[in-house]
């Protein structure tokens, strides 16, 4: 199974669609990812990526053998956190459990400290999502924090955790 990586494009926006409209991955993500996931919200976000400074963000298609499975990337943080990016994914659900997120996050953690002027990348993960930790945890992110009652997802609350690799 070859994982790769690329800048993502417009012509990438049937594919997304198709994958993003599940709730099952919405589940884990900011609510700025919608659900249900609509041909407007994908072009909205594939219309920010194409114009999207690429010093200071990076947004990314996952392929699993040339084939869409998801996205990834790093947005640098501004003012004191410059030095800073935050990492986030999704996959197709039918790709999950595959170790294609894994290899994705390598990747793109290689690419983002070559590409971006930061020395830190971490990401915030919903404490229930114990296979997107292993994801991070496999890739040398270290659990930095623990915030308890932080996130309201469908009407629930729950804990997040911060996840952080730096560049040394």
């Amino acid at each position: 199974m070859n994982v790769t990586i690329r800048p993502l494009v417009m012509s990438d926006l049937p594919d997304m669609v198709k994958a993003a409209n599940d709730q099952g991955v919405s589940a884990f993500l900011r609510d700025r990812f919608p659900y249900p996931y609509t041909e407007e919200a994908g072009r909205s976000y594939l219309e920010f990526c194409e114009n999207a400074d690429p010093s200071q963000t990076l947004q990314y298609a996952i392929l699993v053998n040339g084939k869409f499975a998801g996205t990834i990337g790093v947005e640098k943080a501004c003012d004191v956190y410059r030095l800073n990016g935050e990492l986030g994914y999704w996959l197709c659900r039918s790709y999950w459990g595959q170790g294609i997120a894994t290899k994705a996050v390598s990747l793109m953690v290689k690419e983002a400290f070559a590409k971006l002027d930061i020395n830190r990348i971490h990401a915030e993960v919903f404490e229930p999502n114990k296979a997107s930790q292993r994801v991070l945890e496999k890739n040398g992110f270290v659990k930095e924090g623990h915030f308890h009652n932080s996130v309201i997802k469908y009407g629930q609350i729950i804990d997040s955790v911060i996840y952080a690799k730096l560049l040394k």
